[in-house]
């Protein structure tokens, strides 16, 4: 079976329960972040085909949190068969890197953290 190797996540609109999932994992997010900024999520599915069938051979999700406090654009994203997985996984990466920023930082330290985490794609270290 040739599998095609163009693989392209597209833009996925999850149904009503998983929505409310994904919402409900903001908001979390939200209520620990304490005015770091806006969380935007994106959710993408990528769908494996067979090149010659184009029978269907494999699914996966990207859950991706855009926070954006100070134009620093931080970007994680998790991807997994399961929607909610990706979205916990998302969800976890995300909340390490802004308690690295919280926990390091303070004051104008903080701005320091911030500047390190986005001129490094996202990482401290």
């Amino acid at each position: 079976m040739d599998v095609s190797d163009l693989k392209k996540y597209q833009s996925f609109e999850p149904d009503k329960d998983t929505k409310a999932f994904i919402y409900q994992q903001v908001h979390e997010l939200e209520q620990e972040m304490k005015n770091l900024g806006d969380v935007t999520v994106l959710v993408e599915k990528l769908e494996e085909r067979d090149e010659n069938s184009d029978e269907l051979i494999s699914t996966r999700f990207a859950v991706t949190f855009v926070v954006d406090p100070q134009n620093m654009n931080l970007v994680v994203q998790a991807d997994h068969d399961d929607v909610i997985t990706a979205c916990i996984a998302a969800k976890s990466k995300l909340k390490a890197k802004l308690q690295k920023i919280v926990r390091f930082s303070q004051g104008e330290e903080r701005a320091k953290a911030i500047d390190a985490v986005t001129s490094s794609n996202g990482y401290l270290h």
